[in-house]
């Protein structure tokens, strides 16, 4: 199908790291990736090189489409990296309440709204190293979080034993 867009070779970062060259239309905040031979998730990053140096945007949101009539094809809603880690700094809670409640579900809130979070350790450590923060920021919050497990309160809890989940 006559496309009037030109399509441009982009590198695709999986939330896993891996990379893929593929060609999309980019415009600003928006990508269409025809006949896509690699999954594009929320979350991926596409490395664009332009000529003031290559840009980084964040999939924010992506959908893929079979329908027959246009070729198969994600479209992807974009924002520039930059704007998208200030958006997570700024939304970050800056005070939390930790109370006990049923079944020793954890609340997390800012005194206004809370959110029940029902997670287990190992699945909050995968997300914490799969998440789009700097190696240093993972690193800094793991450490953190294997020190709040090994605090003798925490151990006579939930129990030792803890230290093979990093």
């Amino acid at each position: 199908m006559f496309s009037p867009f030109k399509k441009k070779k982009v590198k695709l970062i999986k939330l896993d790291q891996t990379c893929h060259v593929i060609e999309c239309i980019v415009q600003p905040h928006f990508a269409k990736y025809d006949h896509p031979s690699f999954s594009v998730d929320e979350g991926d990053v596409l490395e664009i090189d332009t000529p003031h140096g290559i840009e980084k945007y964040v999939v924010v949101e992506a959908n893929y489409y079979d329908t027959g009539i246009l070729e198969p094809h994600y479209q992807l809603k974009l924002e520039k990296e930059s704007l998208n880690r200030k958006k997570q700094s700024e939304t970050l809670v800056q005070h939390v309440s930790i109370q006990d409640i049923q079944n020793s579900t954890i609340a997390f809130g800012d005194n206004n709204s809370q959110q029940v979070i029902d997670i287990t350790i190992p699945a909050l450590i995968k997300k914490i190293s799969e998440s789009n923060a700097t190696t240093e920021e993972k690193n800094l919050l793991l450490s953190k979080l294997k020190e709040v497990l090994r605090h003798p309160i925490v151990v006579s809890i939930i129990g030792k034993g803890l230290d093979n989940l990093f």
